[in-house]
């Protein structure tokens, strides 16, 4: 269960998660929507750091659709569930803020979520770039350093 408020970039992830999950057809958001959603966040440290890790943010979201098939007609809910994986990645990201001593959910703890929960495309693509949870929480704490 998530403890900490969403940061705006966390939130906007989401809302980007959702509108992604449209777009695909989807009546539901995953991991993978997720993961395409915090590559639209551009406030969020998830672009830089896959950038300077040499991953190009189209490749990866070439590699999420490549993993998942569009739907057949669009969506008409106005508000999508989420997965059990997707409820998993959240919960994953309140304990990576709490751990870090961190009174709001980030962007970049979403991130480490998606790679925590094994079982979601997002973490499939993810570590198939060769991306794990220890190296980005190194590379993450690298962009939050230089930020400030």
């Amino acid at each position: 269960m998530v403890v900490l408020p969403f940061s705006e970039p966390a939130r906007k992830t989401m809302r980007y998660a959702s509108q992604e999950a449209l777009r695909l057809k989807h009546e539901y958001i995953g991991t993978e929507h997720i993961l395409l959603g915090l590559i639209r966040e551009e406030s969020g440290v998830t672009p830089d750091m896959l950038n300077k890790v040499g991953r190009d943010l189209g490749k990866v979201q070439a590699e999420v659709e490549n993993w998942v098939l569009a739907g057949a007609e669009e969506v008409t809910k106005c508000r999508l569930p989420r997965t059990q994986r997707a409820d998993k990645v959240l919960n994953y990201a309140d304990k990576e803020a709490q751990s870090s001593g961190c009174d709001f959910v980030e962007a970049e703890h979403i991130l480490l979520g998606l790679l925590r929960e094994p079982h979601g495309v997002a973490h499939c693509v993810l570590v198939g770039l060769g991306l794990s949870v220890d190296n980005v929480r190194d590379e993450v704490a690298t962009i939050l350093r230089n930020r400030r």
